[in-house]
């Protein structure tokens, strides 16, 4: 591996020049691509994102004012 940049972008920065001579570089690029989106998927469906959670009230805590004295 020459470069990186993230996600599906950085595809071509795995060629490999011409005298290098390793083609693994596709191949452990698209290995470790599929297993982070099945993982990133099963965490998610398992651990993720509950509609209750987006139906909650929310509520912003009190200010606090630092260095200021309470009378």
């Amino acid at each position: 591996m020459y470069g990186f940049t993230g996600s599906f972008i950085g595809f071509p920065s795995f060629a490999a020049p011409g005298w290098a001579h390793n083609p693994g570089n596709f191949a452990g690029f698209w290995i470790a691509s599929v297993v982070t989106l099945v993982a990133a998927f099963l965490l998610v469906y398992f651990f993720g994102y509950k509609d209750a959670d987006a139906n909650a009230a929310k509520a912003a805590p009190k200010k606090k004012r630092l260095g200021k004295t309470v009378e």
